[in-house]
Formats: C-alpha cells, sequence, structure tokens
C-alpha cells in the first residue's frame, strides 16, 4: 500500500528501515496531516523490526483462484487503471484473467505462486513528555 503512495522503496528492507528510523518517518505519506509542527507532538519509532518473508501457495486452479481474488480487482482497476480503461474494458477483467491464467498454468490445472512481503513491527516512541502520541 505505501509503495503505492510513490514514497520510497518499499521493496528494499534497508531503505524500509532507514526511512523508519529516521525523523521523517512520522508521516507516511507526504499529503499526511501528520507533519510534525511546533504545535503538535512528534514521535520516533523505536523497536524497528523489519523482516521478507516467502510463502508458497497452491491453488487447486486458476478458476479458483479467480473466484478468490477477483474481489480485489475493483481496487486495482479504481487505482491503477484511467478513467478510459475502466470503461472500455474493466467489465473484462474476471475474464481476462482467468484466460491469461489458464494459458499460462493450464486449464484445471494447480497454480502454484510464491508471495512474498516484508513484514514491519515497531512502536511508536514517547514524545518530549515522556508519552507516546
Amino acid at each position: 500500500m505505501f509503495r503505492s503512495w510513490g514514497v520510497g522503496d518499499w521493496y528494499s528492507l534497508e531503505w524500509v528501515r532507514s526511512f523508519l528510523t529516521s525523523p521523517s518517518s512520522t508521516a507516511l505519506h507526504p499529503d499526511s496531516e501528520i507533519q510534525p509542527s511546533a504545535s503538535k507532538p512528534t514521535f520516533e519509532w523505536q523497536d524497528v523490526q523489519v523482516e521478507s518473508v516467502e510463502k508458497e501457495i497452491v491453488m487447486e486452479s486458476s478458476e479458483r483462484f479467480v473466484d478468490t481474488f477477483s474481489m480485489m480487482l475493483p481496487m486495482i482497476t479504481k487505482n491503477f487503471w484511467s478513467e478510459k480503461e475502466r470503461r472500455e474494458v474493466g467489465d473484462m477483467a474476471v475474464s481476462r484473467l482467468l484466460e491469461w491464467m489458464e494459458e499460462k498454468y493450464g486449464k484445471g490445472k494447480e497454480v502454484k505462486m510464491t508471495w512474498a512481503a516484508n513484514l514491519i513491527v515497531l512502536k511508536k516512541g514517547a514524545n518530549g513528555d515522556g508519552e507516546g502520541k
């Protein structure tokens, strides 16, 4: 999700760790209302832990994959497609995804995928008066 904001290299564990331990990380989005100022408390992230994990999943078929994950397509098309693309081919997204997957993996064949994620665990540190805000 952060990557869609266009802020930094969220695929790089070192960049994530460096960003979250820098003073600018109190506002993860450049348009955020959490910008530090004299009238707002500031804080630092503490105990920053960043880990990359991978998990292989196996779906019984392309059709099962599409049935399971097609509910994400409206969010994807809304955020990453133009209005023209949504209007002209949006209704075909699910059927085209199924068609592409069956070409790639075979109709009725297992679909093996490796999913990767960067897990970030941290605590919000205290501001100048000893309270985390």
